[in-house]
């Protein structure tokens, strides 16, 4: 990994901390909203609302980082070769997360929340997210699927023709999920289709271009940004508002708020140059995502038996955000390093 290319890494890494954190945070989220229809005092809501967001560009960023490196890799447009190496890439820990989040789900959903085997277990499964993270899967599955033939519509196109392709598809992409609503089925090509926006506009961005201090200003653009959405999920929650509602009209992945702070976190690293190689770290990033939801879930079951349904949610936000979302990171690392060493 040469230097240049560690500010991906290191972009990678911050990514995947971050959807740790907003994750954890979102945690704290819920239990205000229960909180605000119960009546009782929140815990610092709006921070719980703000830090639930700061994370919202990663899923955005995880695609454009594919799409940067797939659409500049020349090896891409070899369908064989590219299928069978990204298959071993990408398709044994995704295998086995879902076929975890399976057993997972079927003895915490139904064994210990007394939901139905259809309702706790099958029916997730169906819609393509076993457990509530690994939406992501399809639409990666198929944007890997759809990269030679992007990469050869890339090939056929002048520069100028590609980056008005990818802007196209990006805005078309995101105005059809906004105005269609939540998706609920994530095996949908429509779906996949309409993120390959994000994974088009990667490649566009993509540059070997220097310049420190324009790259920290786009990210902490993009912090401001996201600080922003946070702020107005929790005027909305306060108004009373459906979260699910808000968060499709405020904070999800194609409303303009996220896909203008995702732009310019991805551009803003673009620019940077770190003084070390993040290239380790980075290579953890896949494996924590795809446990950390399952860490989360063990600690806030383990609470609640401990200490009843919502005395942890109800620890100081501004503080407990950070220490669960670190830990969980950390917990998700060293499992990730177990498991490799081992192989």
């Amino acid at each position: 990994m040469t230097k240049r290319r560690s500010n991906y890494d290191l972009l990678r890494v911050l990514a995947c901390y971050f959807v740790v954190f907003s994750h954890t945070a979102c945690s704290f989220v819920e239990t205000f909203v229960w909180d605000t229809i119960d009546g009782l005092p929140a815990n610092h809501p709006l921070f719980s609302c703000i830090f639930s967001v700061l994370g919202r560009f990663t899923v955005p960023v995880f695609i454009m980082l594919s799409g940067a490196f797939l659409l500049g890799d020349e090896r891409t447009p070899d369908v064989k070769t590219f299928y069978r190496r990204s298959f071993w890439k990408i398709g044994p820990p995704a295998a086995i997360a879902m076929i975890f989040a399976v057993i997972y789900s079927a003895v915490t959903k139904t064994g210990m929340d007394h939901l139905s085997l259809y309702e706790g277990v099958i029916h997730p499964l169906l819609m393509g997210a076993p457990f509530y993270h690994l939406w992501y899967l399809p639409i990666l599955f198929g944007l890997y699927l759809a990269a030679p033939f992007i990469y050869g519509m890339k090939e056929k196109l002048t520069p100028g023709g590609f980056v008005k392709a990818a802007v196209f598809m990006l805005a078309a992409g995101n105005i059809a999920l906004y105005v269609t609503g939540p998706v609920n089925f994530h095996w949908n090509i429509a779906e996949i289709f309409c993120y390959a926006g994000y994974f088009m506009i990667g490649s566009v961005l993509f540059t070997e271009q220097e310049n420190n201090r324009s790259g920290i200003l786009m990210i902490a653009a993009a912090f401001v940004i996201e600080a922003v959405s946070g702020y107005l999920l929790y005027r909305a929650i306060l108004s009373g508002m459906d979260r699910d509602l808000a968060e499709h009209l405020l904070i999800l992945s194609y409303t303009p708020f996220t896909t203008a702070a995702a732009l310019l976190m991805f551009a803003g690293f673009g620019r940077i140059t770190p003084r070390r190689s993040y290239a380790r770290e980075a290579s953890f990033s896949y494996d924590i995502y795809l446990m950390h939801a399952f860490v989360l879930d063990v600690i806030l079951r383990i609470s609640r038996y401990y200490k009843g349904q919502r005395w942890l949610m109800h620890l100081d936000a501004r503080i407990w955000v950070f220490i669960l979302g670190t830990a969980i990171y950390l917990i998700c690392r060293l499992l990730s390093a177990l498991i490799h060493r081992k192989n």
